[in-house]
C-alpha cells in the first residue's frame, strides 16, 4: 500500500534499477540495506524508473526523520540543506508569504545567534517559496532564467525555419501559376467563383502540410534515439497526451493556411480571358514575390551566421587553455566518517600505482 510504505521509520523505497543492482533477480521486499555501515533499512516498496526529464530523480528514498539518526539537527534556524514542499490555501499569493518568511527567519535567527553568544545577526541565508509547476524550466534565482531561455531560443529558430519554408512554398506555388492558369480559367468559365478556388487551394496547402507532419513524425520516431545518443540527453515525446496532438494538429493547420493563403488569393484572382492569352503576371505581385525571396534569404543568412558564431564560441570553450590539466583528474565526495580518516584514505590511494598525485 503506497500510503503505508513509511509506517516503519527504518523502511526504504528503491527503484527497479537499484533493486536489480542490489538484489539481482531476488525479491527485494523485506530485504535489508545498510547505509554507511551504520543504519539498516528494510525495503518496503519498489517503484518504476523515474523519467529522465523529471525534476525529481532518486534511486533510494528514506523517511526524513532518519536525518536525525545520522547526526544532523533539523530544528535549527539557518539549517537549509533540503527543499521543503508546502501547499498554500486558496487565494494566497506566494510572494506575500515570502515576505513573512523572511521577517520571521531574521527574527528567529537573530535570537538564536544572540543566545549562542554571537555578534549582531548577519546572514546571507534566504528562504522563500517558489511555484512547483515552474521549477522544471524556470529558475528561482532572479539573475538566472533557467532552462526556459533555451526553449525560447530553439522555438525562435523553429519559427524562422517554418517561415522560410512557408515563403518557399508561396514562391513555388506562384511561380507555377502559368501552368494552372488554364485550369483556373476553365473552372471560372463553368461557374466556379473565387471563393471556391480559394477553398480548393487552401485545401491543397493543408493536405501538403498534414503529409509533411506525418513524414516529420516518422522521422522523429526513427531518428530520436540516435539524436539522444549524440547530445547525451533523453528527449521524450508523450504520444498519449491529447494536448500534444491538439497542439500539433493546430500548428499544422495554421501553417497550411498561412503558407497557402497568398497563392490561393493570387491564383484565384486570375482573369479567365487574360489567362487563356498567357497573361498571368502582375507588376505588384512580382514585386511582392521578390520581397518574399529577399526576406527568405535574410532569415537564412541570419541562421547560418548565428550557427557559425555559436560553433566558434563552443570551440573556444572546449579548446581554451585553463592553466591546468583536467585530464585523468577525479573528484570524490567524502561521506559519513570518511573525513575523519582522510589521511588513511590518502595514503592508501597513493600506494596505488595508478594514482600519480
Amino acid at each position: 500500500n503506497p500510503a503505508h510504505v513509511f509506517d516503519d521509520p527504518n523502511s526504504v523505497i528503491i527503484t527497479e534499477k537499484m533493486a536489480k543492482k542490489l538484489f539481482e533477480d531476488q525479491d527485494p521486499l523485506g530485504e535489508l540495506i545498510t547505509l554507511n555501515n551504520e543504519l539498516d533499512f528494510k525495503v518496503s516498496g519498489v517503484i518504476k524508473e523515474i523519467p529522465k526529464n523529471s525534476s525529481f530523480r532518486f534511486d533510494i528514498c528514506i523517511p526524513f526523520e532518519v536525518i536525525e539518526k545520522m547526526g544532523f539537527t533539523i530544528d535549527r534556524y539557518g539549517w537549509n540543506t533540503y527543499y521543503v514542499y508546502t501547499e498554500l490555501a486558496e487565494n494566497v499569493e506566494y510572494r506575500d508569504v515570502n515576505v513573512k518568511i523572511k521577517k520571521y527567519l531574521e527574527e528567529k535567527s537573530r535570537k538564536q545567534n544572540e543566545a549562542d553568544g554571537g555578534d549582531e545577526y548577519d546572514s546571507n541565508i534566504d528562504l522563500f517559496l517558489f511555484p512547483l509547476e515552474k521549477i522544471h524550466l524556470h529558475s528561482y534565482r532572479p539573475d538566472d532564467r533557467g532552462a526556459i531561455q533555451f526553449i525560447y531560443i530553439f522555438s525562435a529558430i523553429a519559427v524562422f525555419i517554418i517561415v522560410i519554408a512557408c515563403i518557399n512554398f508561396m514562391n513555388m506555388s506562384t511561380a507555377r501559376a502559368s501552368k494552372r492558369a488554364r485550369e483556373i480559367s476553365i473552372r471560372k468559365s463553368v461557374g466556379a467563383d473565387r471563393h471556391n478556388l480559394i477553398r480548393q487551394f487552401l485545401g491543397e496547402s493543408i493536405i501538403i502540410s498534414i503529409l509533411a507532419m506525418i513524414l516529420a513524425l516518422v522521422l522523429v520516431m526513427v531518428l530520436l534515439p540516435y539524436f539522444n545518443l549524440l547530445v547525451e540527453k533523453e528527449l521524450i515525446f508523450n504520444f498519449r497526451d491529447v494536448g500534444f496532438w491538439a497542439l500539433l494538429l493546430g500548428v499544422t493547420l495554421l501553417i497550411g493556411v498561412l503558407a497557402g493563403s497568398y497563392p490561393a488569393f493570387y491564383l484565384s484572382a486570375f482573369n479567365p480571358v487574360k489567362a487563356f492569352r498567357g497573361g498571368t503576371r502582375g507588376k505588384g505581385n512580382y514585386s511582392f514575390r521578390r520581397a518574399l525571396v529577399v526576406f527568405q534569404f535574410v532569415l537564412s543568412a541570419g541562421l547560418i551566421v548565428s550557427t557559425l558564431v555559436v560553433n566558434r564560441q563552443l570551440k573556444f570553450l572546449y579548446n581554451n587553455k585553463l592553466g591546468m590539466d583536467l585530464n585523468e583528474v577525479i573528484t570524490l565526495t567524502l561521506r559519513g566518517n570518511t573525513h575523519e580518516k582522510y589521511e588513511v584514505l590518502k595514503n592508501e590511494l597513493l600506494r596505488n600505482p595508478n594514482v600519480i598525485n
